[in-house]
């Protein structure tokens, strides 16, 4: 991860406020207010089943990245140093299947409800192109983008599709459902957090700062949209190109 500049931090800063501000306007869409809240019938069970889950994957990403071998990979950076992250976000998203196939519950209880999708994805995409405007990458982008910064994106999307199905949209609900929205919300944001730790204490120490301030922040407005929105698909989309952008400095 690049370390950023002062003018590259308030267009960070600027994009977060943005995607906030964005995802309150269209989060009161009628589309949105027709379909329920999710509920459960036990919520202080949903709660520690999700966070045995999340636990899970946090003890899984502090085994992986203890490996030489993926320790190099993130230090070489470029795509290759996704890899790693991509197979832990693939874990996470077997996990999350697995945990509704054997507990019988529907793939809304999940974040990936169909009446949600299509509002979630115009926000998220709308979002997307905002972060663009206030990152100032526009003018490059149309410039033409190599064959390693496309697959790069397509790798994000995945890595961004993987972790927020388990953080965002296993785990967030059911906390919320269990302490309330705002508990929920803050609590997987931060063992969202902890699951990147081990990643982040791989970069360079001059990138480290760069690492924790745009996880943190990635991880509080994905969790605010989930609140907002309730799909999996606007927070995905959202950090995925939020992060691709990161990716092209």
């Amino acid at each position: 991860m690049p370390v950023l500049t002062t003018a590259q931090w308030v267009g960070l800063i600027s994009e977060v406020l943005g995607v906030v501000a964005v995802t309150m306007l269209l989060g009161i869409s009628p589309r949105l207010r027709a379909v329920p809240p999710l509920r459960f019938q036990y919520p202080r069970r949903e709660g520690l089943v999700g966070l045995a889950l999340s636990g899970g994957m946090v003890l899984l990403a502090v085994v992986m990245y203890a490996q030489p071998a993926t320790a190099q990979e993130v230090q070489r950076g470029g795509v290759g140093g996704l890899y790693p992250a991509l197979r832990l976000a693939a874990l996470a998203a077997l996990i999350s299947g697995a945990a509704l196939v054997y507990r019988r519950q529907p793939l809304r209880s999940a974040g990936w409800g169909r009446a949600l999708l299509t509002p979630a994805l115009q926000i998220g995409i709308a979002v997307g192109l905002l972060s663009i405007f206030l990152r100032g990458m526009l003018m490059r982008l149309l410039g033409g983008v190599s064959a390693e910064q496309a697959q790069a994106l397509l790798i994000l999307l995945a890595i961004a599709l993987g972790e927020e199905t388990l953080f965002r949209g296993y785990l967030q609900p059911r906390l919320a459902g269990w302490l309330g929205g705002i508990a929920g919300w803050l609590l997987s944001a931060g063992l969202f957090v902890l699951a990147q730790a081990p990643r982040v204490l791989l970069l360079p120490g001059e990138s480290q700062w760069t690492g924790w301030g745009v996880i943190v922040l990635h991880s509080l407005v994905a969790g605010w949209m989930m609140l907002k929105v309730r799909h999996v698909a606007a927070p995905a989309l959202y950090r995925a190109i939020s992060g691709w952008l990161l990716f092209l400095l």
